[in-house]
């Protein structure tokens, strides 16, 4: 019996081991800095419904309509707080809303690190000025602020007025009906606009709004969104095994071909 008991000792000193280390690197790498933010960002006003691990993930909505209402709404029933703050997993996001805070960090040349959800997009876009940080995006704007001068938009103006056009005319078939949502118009005018400026090629997204490249563009905008809000699919592995993983790639194909016609 002593021999028995000697022979299971051994992986099960191995296994309390490895248990222990797993335990020891988790909270290192997850659980030290979550509970530091959590300490840290008390004094911050939070939002109700917060649980631990997946914060307020689970209250908002999935569609990015729905859920830029819902921001705004909280917005208004937490009016008389200088900012306010939410969780999204183990990620503390920040919401300013007054001009009084939001002033400091536009002023700050210094704080420019992108968040986290910022990389989704990388795929898609790549790591330009929207997305990169740092000294490459310092490089990228010192690079794109001349093409803004007035001088060379002026050879844009063409392009902008004959696009502008056809957004008026869609609008004005709209006029004295009513209240109505403008939003895709005018995303679909500005579409056609940068598309025909900074590509050099049409797509009319307005006269054709069912195009495969301009309902991959509003598809990919709305996987990339939802899987900013579900801190779960995160995870590359868990995104692509049991997420939107498969159709992200689908539609990435599409987008990345697109690009590729007008370079050619």
């Amino acid at each position: 019996m002593a021999v028995l008991a000697g022979s299971y000792s051994i992986p099960l000193i191995g296994v309390s081991l490895f248990i222990a280390a797993l335990t020891y690197i988790t909270y290192k790498l997850l659980l030290s800095s979550y509970v530091h933010k959590w300490f840290q960002m008390k004094p911050i006003p939070e939002l109700e419904g917060t649980y631990p691990f997946i914060g307020n993930a689970l209250q908002f909505k999935t569609n990015a309509g729905d859920f830029f209402k819902q921001i705004v709404e909280i917005t208004t029933e937490y009016s008389n707080v200088p900012l306010l703050k939410f969780w999204l997993g183990t990620v503390p996001f920040l919401v300013l809303f007054h001009a009084e805070t939001v002033e400091p960090v536009l002023n700050n040349p210094i704080h420019i690190e992108k968040a986290l959800i910022y990389s989704f997009l990388h795929p898609w876009l790549g790591t330009g000025l929207l997305t990169s940080t740092g000294p490459k995006w310092r490089q990228r704007r010192k690079m794109l602020t001349p093409t803004f001068h007035f001088s060379i938009l002026t050879d844009f103006l063409e392009v902008m007025n004959e696009q502008t056009e056809i957004l008026v005319e869609k609008l004005n078939k709209m006029a004295g009906k009513g209240p109505f949502n403008c939003f895709s118009d005018v995303t679909l005018c500005a579409l056609d606009i940068i598309c025909e400026t900074a590509m050099g090629k049409k797509i009319y997204a307005q006269s054709n709004s069912e195009s495969e490249y301009v309902k991959s563009v509003y598809k990919m905008s709305d996987i990339i969104s939802r899987r900013q809000r579900t801190p779960w699919f995160w995870s590359g592995f868990v995104y692509n095994y049991f997420g939107e993983g498969r159709e992200h790639d689908k539609i990435l194909k599409i987008l990345h071909s697109f690009t590729v016609q007008c370079d050619t």
